[in-house]
């Protein structure tokens, strides 16, 4: 059975994304809102998360206990359905988060469809705004997975944690993917395709645009950027333009000039050692279970509980 509550309207949304929208690609450096890459079908493609998944559900099932896999983010319906049979034993329901109809009703669609006998819940909202409005009766695998939590700025996920926090119950989990700290071990071959698949992805948020916004970007008309910075531990993605442009934006009544080779931030990628995921846990309130890497050494699924559980 498929449930469906609205807790954030179209007009909400887009109304949301075009205020982003405006103040990001009018500023210096031009820049797009970071949530524009998690609207629609466009979500990170992230190394090794399904692996991850795979390997560990019934690790994580039996850490968790959980009678509900709360999913927070439209991510791939593949990774759910591999931890709810890894909780099967425990799991009662099934509730997915997102902030575009269209998106969480597809994603609890295919949930419900592959598991008839869950109970599955779709919820229209923003996550990072709306989390009092979420199912709260303790028992709960909250989970934040492909590649959300990297993409929120550090005050954001600390806001982010610090409001999960004060929805948990003593026997609710957290579960995090987290980009890692340090040289990818990846052979030539992977790594170009994997670059492959970020270009078409970063391109995405442009197509975002041209449907949530009403622009007419091209994005055969920019070249994908990766810029990593150690010192800050972070990447960031750029799109540049070949050539010189003109961007229509409906919602400003005005349009946007590119000159060639002027480039558009689109998204910054935390990374993350333990040192760093551990403290940020702590000073909102939880206490580190236990990691999950993957075999890349890249990215890691994370469990953590509330901190007076201990």
């Amino acid at each position: 059975m498929l449930v469906i509550d609205r807790y954030l309207t179209d007009g909400d949304y887009s109304g949301a994304l075009r205020a982003e929208f405006a103040s990001w690609l009018t500023g210096a450096p031009k820049a797009l809102p970071c949530r524009l890459l998690h609207a629609g079908r466009a979500v990170r493609p992230v190394r090794g998360e399904g692996e991850i998944l795979a390997a560990h559900a019934r690790a994580i099932a039996g850490a968790s206990g959980a009678c509900t896999l709360l999913e927070l983010g439209a991510g791939r319906p593949e990774h759910a359905s591999a931890l709810i049979e890894g909780l099967a034993p425990t799991l009662l329901s099934y509730v997915l988060v997102a902030a575009n109809a269209q998106t969480v009703q597809a994603g609890a669609s295919a949930i419900a469809h592959r598991h008839p006998r869950l109970a599955v819940r779709a919820v229209v909202a923003d996550f990072t705004r709306q989390l009092h409005r979420l199912p709260a009766r303790g028992g709960r695998l909250i989970t934040l997975l492909g590649g959300y939590f990297a993409a929120l700025p550090p005050a954001e996920r600390a806001a982010f944690l610090t409001q999960v926090r004060t929805t948990m119950e003593w026997d609710d989990c957290l579960l995090l993917g987290l980009d890692l700290v340090g040289e990818p071990r990846r052979p030539v071959a992977a790594a170009r395709a994997e670059s492959e698949v970020t270009a078409e992805f970063n391109r995405n948020i442009l197509q975002v645009a041209n449907r949530e916004l009403g622009t007419d970007f091209r994005p055969g008309r920019f070249d994908h950027v990766v810029d990593r910075d150690p010192r800050r531990a972070r990447i960031e993605l750029r799109l540049r333009a070949r050539e010189r442009q003109r961007v229509r934006v409906p919602g400003l009544g005005t349009a946007v000039e590119l000159a060639a080779g002027e480039q558009i931030r689109t998204a910054v990628l935390s990374t993350f050692d333990l040192a760093r995921i551990e403290a940020e846990l702590v000073a909102a309130g939880f206490a580190l279970d236990r990691i999950w890497p993957g075999e890349s050494g890249e990215y890691a699924v994370v469990l953590a509980r509330p901190a007076d559980q201990e």
